[in-house]
């Protein structure tokens, strides 16, 4: 365990950098304080942080999907609606077994029961 302490601070002492030696310290005819330059660990990450967008540009919204439907209740993006219950602006008129219906001002919106094909199958033997 000593053994790999002194390796490892063996290893430290060349990556730090020292402008005077131990020796002109000792003396006390420099001065005391040592310069450590900075290190900034995100300095290469810094460019890449930054968004580059164009004047005028707006990112595409996500669509809009209804996940699942249980008991009357449609899950549409990450929350639960039943009927009546208001959505973007609008009110969930009906929810049947697959569909979704919301009335706008503007006039009504279907949404319809995105189904996924199984994951997996069990067969009879």
């Amino acid at each position: 365990m000593k053994a790999l302490l002194l390796v490892m601070m063996a290893c430290m002492l060349p990556a730090a950098v020292i402008e005077k030696t131990i020796d002109e310290l000792l003396e006390g005819n420099a001065d005391t304080t040592l310069s450590v330059p900075k290190y900034d660990p995100f300095y290469r990450a810094v460019p890449l942080l930054k968004q580059k967008t164009t004047p005028g540009y707006k990112p595409k919204t996500k669509k809009v999907e209804v996940s699942a439907i249980m008991n009357g209740r449609a899950f549409i993006g990450g929350k639960w609606y039943a009927k009546g219950d208001k959505y973007r602006g609008g009110k969930v008129i009906k929810v049947s077994s697959d569909t979704v219906y919301i009335q706008f001002n503007k006039g009504m919106k279907v949404l319809r029961l995105h189904k996924q094909a199984p994951l997996f199958t069990i067969k009879d033997q």
